[in-house]
């Protein structure tokens, strides 16, 4: 019998050691699965409990507070646009043919649930005062800036002006987003795209 509860003993720690990724994971791409489709406010733990076939208890052992759930979900953004960046043709061609994919590959990133429900979290959560704690928001933008000046790297002009490169870019895409939500049936987004494209070369190699 002791030997018995020697071996569950055993088998509960190493569950501690070996589940909590896979646990973790599956927590927050059903969380942010449940934002997309019933909205920030109608996902109550209970129903990412179920959703996730989990224990609310479980919920609260990877995530003690919400603004926990809430940077890892930000943290999982971040780390899935890193690697749609890291694209084999992102790093070979000329300076304007990646700067094209680069366009397309951020356009599909803010179509995708993720970048909705973080879109989400931060709207509804923008005057709570404990998401101020988290301040890995900036950080997460300034080694996507870096690690795209990397990429970019025949791009000659001062760390500023790439900077504000970047920042038109983005501003650009997610402005043409939101225009595609008030006009879902807006025409020759390509052209838009293209557009975003040839301003942002304009700017991150700027005529001698």
């Amino acid at each position: 019998m002791e030997k018995n509860q020697s071996n569950n003993v055993l088998s509960i720690s190493l569950a501690k050691k070996l589940n909590p990724v896979s646990t973790r994971e599956k927590i927050i791409n059903t969380y942010i699965e449940l934002i997309t489709k019933q909205g920030f406010a109608a996902t109550t733990n209970k129903l990412l409990a179920e959703k996730a076939k989990v224990s609310e208890s479980t919920i609260y052992y990877h995530f003690a507070k919400k603004t926990v759930l809430y940077e890892a979900v930000f943290q999982h953004a971040h780390n899935k646009f890193l690697e749609l960046i890291e694209d084999d043709d992102m790093f070979f061609g000329k300076l304007e043919d990646r700067v094209t994919l680069l366009t397309s590959l951020s356009w599909h990133y803010l179509q995708s649930p993720l970048y909705s429900a973080t879109m989400e979290i931060r709207l509804v959560t923008r005057n709570d005062k404990m998401m101020k704690s988290i301040s890995h928001l900036t950080e997460y933008f300034k080694k996507r800036n870096q690690r795209l000046r990397q990429i970019l790297v025949e791009s000659k002009v001062s760390d500023r002006q790439f900077r504000e490169a970047l920042t038109h870019f983005y501003i650009s895409l997610i402005g043409l987003s939101y225009e595609t939500i008030r006009k879902p049936k807006l025409a020759n987004i390509g052209g838009y795209l293209r557009r975003i494209s040839r301003n942002t070369v304009k700017i991150l190699k700027p005529p001698d």
